[in-house]
C-alpha cells in the first residue's frame, strides 16, 4: 500500500507515511467520537480500541456499528487508503447460544462474522468467556516446550542456562498479552 497526496506517492515505511496514517486516524477517530456512538460503561463510551495500525470498532448495535464502518471506509477512501473486506472481522459479544447474524457490508462485501479473535495477544470469544484464551496459551506452552525439550535435555547445558532459555522463551510465550 502506499500513501497517495496529490501527485506525490509515500512508499509504505517511510517515516512520513506513518506520520500521515496517524493524522488520518485521528481525524477518522475525532469523527467518530462526534457521533457517539461505541460501548457504553457508566460515563465512558469506547468506540475505539488501537494498536499501531490495527483498529477495533466497538458499537452496540450492528446499525451503529455498519455506520462506523462505513464512515469509515468513505475516510479510508477520500484518502486513498483502502479498507480490506478480506481482514476485517466482525464479532458480536452475547452470552446466549444464540447468534446474532451482524450482516455488516464494505461495499458490496459481507464482513466475515467471528466467534473468536486474537487481539494484541489475548483471544477474545464471543461469550466473554476467557477459557478459550487460557487454552491456546497453554497450547503454545506446550509447543515451545516441545520445541526446546532436546535443548532443555542437553547433558552439557547447565542449568542455569536452561532457566534463562525457560524465561526467555516459554514464561513470554504463556504470558504475552496478559499483563494488559
Amino acid at each position: 500500500m502506499a500513501v497517495s497526496l496529490d501527485e506525490f506517492e509515500l512508499p509504505r515505511g517511510r517515516v512520513l507515511s506513518a506520520l500521515l496514517f496517524i493524522l488520518y486516524l485521528d481525524d477518522c477517530l475525532q469523527r467518530i467520537r462526534l457521533m457517539d456512538v461505541g460501548v457504553r460503561m457508566s460515563d465512558l463510551v469506547v468506540s475505539t480500541l488501537l494498536y499501531a495500525d490495527d483498529a477495533v470498532l466497538l458499537a452496540e448495535s450492528p446499525s451503529e456499528l455498519q455506520t462506523v464502518v462505513t464512515m469509515m471506509k468513505d475516510d479510508c477512501q477520500a484518502r486513498g487508503l483502502h479498507l480490506n473486506a478480506k481482514k476485517t472481522k466482525v464479532m458480536v459479544f452475547e452470552r446466549e447460544e444464540t447468534r446474532t447474524n451482524a450482516r455488516i457490508m464494505v461495499d458490496d462485501v459481507m464482513l466475515e462474522q467471528v466467534s473468536e479473535f486474537v487481539y494484541l495477544g489475548c483471544a477474545f470469544s464471543r461469550d466473554g468467556r476467557y477459557t478459550a484464551d487460557i487454552e491456546r496459551r497453554v497450547n503454545l506452552g506446550n509447543s515451545v516446550n516441545g520445541a526446546l525439550g532436546k535443548l532443555l535435555g542437553a547433558k552439557n547445558l547447565s542449568q542455569k542456562a536452561q532457566l534463562a532459555i525457560h524465561n526467555a522463551v516459554l514464561v513470554p510465550t504463556l504470558t504475552y498479552g496478559s499483563e494488559s
